[in-house]
Parts: structure tokens; C-alpha cells; sequence
């Protein structure tokens, strides 16, 4: 989603440093405890980072994550997950019929919608 946007240059005149000084004093002045303000840098950081992630087609039908991604690894460090399980859960579903259970391989383009999806779900939640 970031990256997809071709703006990689700052345009304004702000200087990170500054800004991000003025955000943990904001935090610190709002009592947020270390861990709190943690826990919302490691998920902004996973967010761009995943907003990196891309999939291959495997087939038609069947996709799976780009593995050689260099973004994957920072990824899975920060969510704490292995690749099989990230792989899962972005490029499968999971469909019950009776007490039977069937995991589907989705097409290349909604395991990326997936990803997307997961990426504003994960916004939502912290920043709502």
C-alpha cells in the first residue's frame, strides 16, 4: 500500500527527527507506559513492512508468499510468526463442511488483497 503509492520522496519540510521526538513526548505526556509505546512502534513498523510483502502464482488458482522478499524476514520478527503460518493465513481459506475442514489456495491477486485487508484491519484496531 505504501509503496504501491510512487511517492517515496518527503515533499514537506519536516524533519523526522523532530517529529518523532514530539510523538514520544506526546506519549510520555499521556502516561503511555514504555511497553505501550513498544507495542505501537513494532506494529507501525510490521505495517510497512507488510505493505512490502508481495506473492507469487504458483498456478491459477494457488499462490504463495514471495519468501526472497527482503521484508519478510522483518515481518515475521515483528509479528512473531513463523512463515508457514503467515504464508497460511494470507494465501489460504479455510472452508467446513460438516466436522470436515479444507484449506483452498487463493489466486495471486486476493492473497494480496488479503494482505491489504489484513494491513487496514490492524490500523483500525490500533488507531481507532
Amino acid at each position: 500500500m505504501t509503496s504501491s503509492s510512487g511517492t517515496y520522496d518527503c515533499r514537506d519540510v519536516v524533519e523526522d527527527y523532530e517529529t518523532y521526538q514530539e510523538l514520544i513526548n506526546t506519549m510520555e505526556t499521556m502516561i503511555f507506559s514504555s511497553q505501550e509505546r513498544d507495542d505501537i512502534m513494532t506494529i507501525t513498523c510490521a505495517i510497512l513492512h507488510l505493505s512490502n510483502i508481495a506473492c507469487k502464482s504458483i498456478s491459477a488458482d494457488e499462490s504463495e508468499i514471495d519468501r526472497e522478499n527482503p521484508h519478510l524476514e522483518p515481518v515475521l520478527s515483528l509479528l512473531g510468526v513463523t512463515v508457514d503460518a503467515l504464508n497460511r493465513a494470507i494465501c489460504y481459506f479455510a472452508i467446513q463442511a460438516g466436522k470436515e475442514k479444507h484449506l483452498r489456495s487463493l489466486p495471486k491477486i486476493q492473497a494480496e488483497k488479503g494482505i491489504e485487508a489484513l494491513i487496514k484491519a490492524t490500523y483500525g484496531a490500533i488507531f481507532a
